[in-house]
């Protein structure tokens, strides 16, 4: 019998990329707000010793709302025991 691992996750509107893309530099303001979202994103990655280790414009999804996610886990790292930055030693996830 074959097994299935599915997501299923919120349709997003578009990518950091597509919005540069479109509409080009962002103001100071809207920096701030992707940026704030976006490390809060890896510290909960970090804190779960997962690194993302593609984080691109066009892996940073964005909704109507102007919230982020992070998408594009294919390269993602686990942090190894013992590695204080993980450099040099990670396990595929």
């Amino acid at each position: 019998m074959d097994q299935f691992f599915c997501i299923y996750l919120e349709q997003m509107q578009s990518s950091l990329a597509n919005i540069l893309s479109d509409y080009g530099y962002f103001d100071e303001k809207i920096i701030r707000f992707y940026t704030k979202q976006i490390l809060e994103g890896l510290t909960y990655l970090h804190d779960k010793k997962i690194k993302h280790l593609d984080l691109k414009c066009s892996n940073i999804l964005t909704d109507n709302d102007m919230c982020i996610k992070l998408c594009d886990f294919g390269s993602a790292r686990e942090f190894k025991k013992g590695s204080s930055n993980g450099s040099s030693s990670f396990t595929s996830l």
